[in-house]
């Protein structure tokens, strides 16, 4: 039924200059799985699938943004929630100012959606790049639920494969040196107002070899309604190099 709704007639949205849903015709309804109602005010972005997906209004406008600067040149490859097909979108103005978008949405040939011939928005390409070969571990902690998300670079960095850690917050406290308890993100020694706030942290995890790394790690800690920790994403970087080098510079200084 959705082939049949977009390929007989264009899948149009109208959003806002932040991205939110105006109107939508049926064909884009069906795309998106959900009925035109029900799309009425919703971030177009929080339809669509990311590296890391977040209901935080702060991490959707930077990803609206990064939409946005591509699709408004030239198409750009999305894929729904609602399902696994691809599909082009181009952002018009529907107004002089700017002040309201088209979005249009037309299928990709499956010949476009793998192999050599597959695209993507840049950015999230650059993403998935440093998250899977890079030297930077990307996580996503959900502490309401107990769930670990980690880019497989995360989980190389500390010596495992893709498969061999729980994705639990079990296994993240697990890794954690006995003396850095307090200073992880995941610890909050009190409640803060509800939203997304940035932290920067150093701490250590153990290596599978029994070693620990010495990580820098930046991200965002989201508080919910309570006050509470609900949620932590971020980024790992072992700067163990640098701290074996910083302590050798003050042994160095004493024996002085």
């Amino acid at each position: 039924m959705v082939l049949a709704a977009t390929t007989e007639a264009p899948a149009v949205l109208l959003l806002d200059p932040a991205g939110r849903i105006l109107s939508a015709n049926p064909a884009a309804a069906a795309i998106l799985g959900r009925p035109v109602d029900r799309l009425i005010g919703q971030p177009f972005v929080s339809l669509l699938r990311f590296e890391l997906t977040s209901s935080d209004p702060e991490m959707l406008a930077i990803q609206w943004e990064a939409v946005a600067a591509t699709a408004r040149t030239r198409p750009q490859s999305i894929q729904p929630l609602a399902g696994k097909r691809s599909y082009h979108l181009r952002l018009d103005p529907a107004a002089p100012d700017e002040s309201t978008l088209f979005a249009t949405l037309t299928i990709l040939p499956e010949s476009f959606t793998s192999g050599p011939f597959q695209t993507s928005h840049p950015m999230q390409e650059a993403l998935a790049l440093v998250a899977n070969r890079g030297g930077l571990g990307f996580f996503d902690l959900r502490l309401d639920s107990g769930e670990l998300a980690t880019s497989t670079g995360w989980k190389r960095m500390l010596g495992y494969t893709e498969h061999e850690l729980p994705d639990t917050l079990a296994t993240w406290r697990r890794l954690v040196h006995p003396d850095d308890t307090a200073a992880t993100p995941d610890h909050a020694p009190r409640r803060q107002p509800s939203g997304a706030r940035p932290f920067s942290v150093e701490y250590r995890l153990r290596h599978r070899d029994g070693r620990y790394l010495w990580l820098s790690c930046v991200g965002v800690r989201v508080f919910g309604p309570e006050g509470s920790l609900q949620r932590v994403s971020g980024i790992h970087l072992d700067i163990t190099e640098r701290k074996d080098l910083e302590e050798i510079s003050l042994l160095n200084d004493e024996r002085l």
